[in-house]
């Protein structure tokens, strides 16, 4: 595992543990011996999930947790590429490998056995190793399992990591949420409830719950640190999503608002606790509120009765937090988050930059979201990302600021682009309320090269396919709120989504089902328990038999220089190791930069050729680029690295300019 001196300055750094936990599990380290990452989980002062997601961070890669491990399984052949014996001395545990791609997936507590693997599976024709993070006990208890048949394993890890095991499967079995599942929009479900409110004694309480859950903190360890905003987001999170769960579009509204604000304050250039603040009142800000409405500046202008009712929500979420006792600062935004830019919004007293940036940019954001998702808005219609970017456009020193608006167009823009480009062979979305199910597909389908994308109920699966480039969906048919049919019926019917092959993969394998599928459209109808084999057999037959212009992915990646610069597009293609041409046309001609595996390997241009042309294009700031995978160089002309060649552009760029 990682070393003890980076654990004891980063975990306390970030927040994941603190000083007094630190203190317990070096005093048990002394006493007792073993790595600081299992002390740190032996006295409670944080849970493995959250030391993993640290140290995979760290690791630029993902990580894996036990109760994952616990229900991996591997195939006989992928075990025999590693005897059991480097397994257990390595700590090494083979998860999948992709022979097409040459790809190996493992999980072990760091990567520092990657290169004794390497010249023992080149033979087997792995070129990459990608290894996923895992404690160290839970890695070994699964190499236990799978290769010594040892089903017992879990069960006999020290006392600690039983309890903190069977807790955690335990709120599986309770449907609630793992530590892994805090960072994502995807809740379990909860009562339907007709407000969406939740009162400062019940938040005191559910937090309690979940801080006791997450064992990372105790209650009287939160005080007056600096940093409790950013570490009580997350239990935030799972709190709102559960309300949300029964709130139709709104299900992980907060948390998609929090994610944006996020990336739109670290563009501007926010502070770290103003950050925290404002990502702390976008999970809030519905908190209070009917559900029946969703409250934003457009609808105040334009929908009188929502004029009227504004002044009357806005105080809603500080009401229902009353007791929970928010900062002023996160007070402050959500008070000014519908007034408007020229000041005549609600209540009226601030306007332009007066208004808190965080308010300002809350308001962005959630008007943003709710013009693609919300039904019912004011607007009259759903838009997609460039028309509801082009209506935020139309009210700029009105109701929003117009640098904010500017920066959520930099920011979705460069988002969607930075997808594109990393995507893999296809993009696939996996619909299944069951977690554990979920997880364990993605994983694997991650392995085999394809961009993933999930769901857990059919309605997240209906946003997400109007807001992502989709190639296949494969669907269980049991889902909330309606189920696999109906969600399959729905796409079809839609001009959008009506050419994306369905694979159901259900639990159901009556003939009424299986008919009702293939009649419904699907391409195929599988049935669990499956052979990963079959599945992945089907899903590479299907999209090859899908025509070519039914898949988003095969028109390439294109765009315009001001949504992404040229330096930001190399990086991104270099570190994805991509393959191509990136063809760049601008108003004094025309360049194509060709890459192989992430490297430049030649460059043509109006000004030149090889390091010339880089050089060249790397000045240019306005025009438009369009990627091609299926090209390559005719020849190398270029040894530099990547890096070297950023860093040389850009200073012979700011040398021209500085001489002008």
């Amino acid at each position: 595992m990682i070393a003890d001196d980076w654990l004891r300055r980063n975990t306390i750094n970030q927040g994941t543990v603190t000083p007094e936990g630190m203190d317990q599990a070096i005093e048990r380290q002394q006493a007792e011996g073993g790595d600081l990452f299992d002390n740190l989980i032996a006295v409670r002062a944080a849970t493995e999930p959250a030391l993993l997601s640290l140290v995979a961070q760290a690791l630029d890669t993902r990580y894996v947790s036990m109760q994952q491990l616990a229900r991996l399984q591997v195939s006989e052949s992928v075990l025999a590429m590693v005897p059991k014996e480097m397994a257990k001395e390595y700590v090494f545990l083979p998860a999948s490998f992709d022979a097409a791609s040459g790809v190996f997936v493992a999980v072990a507590p760091d990567q520092t056995a990657d290169y004794v693997m390497v010249p023992l599976l080149e033979p087997h024709g792995v070129k990459e190793i990608r290894t996923y993070i895992g404690a160290r006990r839970s890695v070994l208890a699964a190499i236990r399992k799978l290769y010594y048949g040892d089903f017992d394993a879990f069960d006999r890890v020290d006392t600690s990591s039983q309890d903190e095991y069977r807790q955690m499967m335990d709120m599986y079995g309770d449907n609630l949420l793992d530590a892994e599942q805090l960072t994502s929009p995807e809740p379990e479900p909860v009562a339907d409830n007709q407000m969406a409110v939740f009162t400062g004694p019940e938040l005191e309480q559910l937090s309690r719950q979940e801080r006791s859950q997450s064992q990372v903190f105790s209650v009287d360890a939160w005080g007056d640190q600096g940093d409790w905003l950013r570490r009580y987001q997350e239990t935030l999170k799972v709190l709102v999503n559960r309300i949300e769960m029964s709130m139709e579009w709104r299900q992980g509204h907060s948390a998609e608002a929090q994610r944006l604000v996020g990336l739109v304050g670290k563009r501007i250039g926010q502070s770290a606790s103003a950050m925290d603040a404002t990502a702390v009142a976008a999970l809030l800000h519905e908190c209070g509120k009917p559900r029946s409405v969703h409250f934003t500046l457009y609808g105040i202008v334009h929908d009188r009765e929502q004029t009227g009712q504004a002044a009357r929500v806005v105080e809603a979420p500080m009401r229902a937090m009353e007791s929970a006792l928010l900062p002023v600062v996160v007070k402050e935004i959500l008070g000014c988050i519908h007034e408007r830019f020229d000041g005549l919004g609600v209540p009226g007293k601030v306007s332009g930059r007066a208004i808190p940036l965080g308010a300002r940019i809350l308001a962005v954001v959630d008007e943003y979201l709710g013009l693609l998702y919300d039904p019912a808005h004011t607007a009259g219609t759903l838009l997609d990302r460039e028309s509801a970017l082009a209506e935020l456009g139309r009210h700029v020193g009105t109701l929003y600021d117009a640098s904010v608006v500017e920066i959520l167009k930099q920011t979705v823009t460069g988002d969607s682009l930075r997808q594109e480009f990393l995507g893999n062979r296809a993009s696939l979305l996996l619909v299944d309320s069951d977690p554990e199910e979920l997880t364990g597909l993605e994983l694997k389908l991650v392995a085999e090269g394809y961009t993933v994308l999930t769901a857990r109920t059919s309605a997240q699966a209906a946003r997400k396919v109007l807001g992502a480039v989709v190639d296949l969906i494969i669907s269980e048919t049991v889902l909330e709120p309606v189920d696999g049919f109906a969600l399959c019926e729905s796409l079809k019917k839609d001009r959008r989504t009506s050419k994306i092959p369905i694979l159901f993969l259900s639990a159901h394998s009556d003939a009424d089902s299986v008919n009702r599928g293939f009649s419904l459209g699907a391409k195929d109808y599988i049935v669990k328990p499956y052979a990963f084999e079959l599945l992945l057999a089907k899903i590479q037959r299907t999209l090859e038999t899908t025509p070519a212009e039914s898949r988003p992915q095969a028109r390439g990646v294109s765009g315009s220089l001001s949504e992404m610069s040229l330096p930001d597009i190399i990086q991104i293609l270099s570190a994805g190791r991509k393959s191509g041409a990136l063809k760049v046309i601008y108003p004094a001609g025309e360049g194509v930069i060709f890459f192989q595996d992430g490297k430049i390997v030649d460059a043509e241009s109006s000004a030149g050729w090889g390091e010339e042309a880089v050089f060249a294009l790397l000045a240019v700031a306005e025009g438009d680029f369009e990627l091609d995978s299926r090209l390559r160089a005719s020849k190398t002309t270029i040894a530099r690295s990547t890096e070297s060649l950023i860093l040389e552009g850009l200073r012979r760029y700011d040398e021209a300019q500085a001489g002008r």
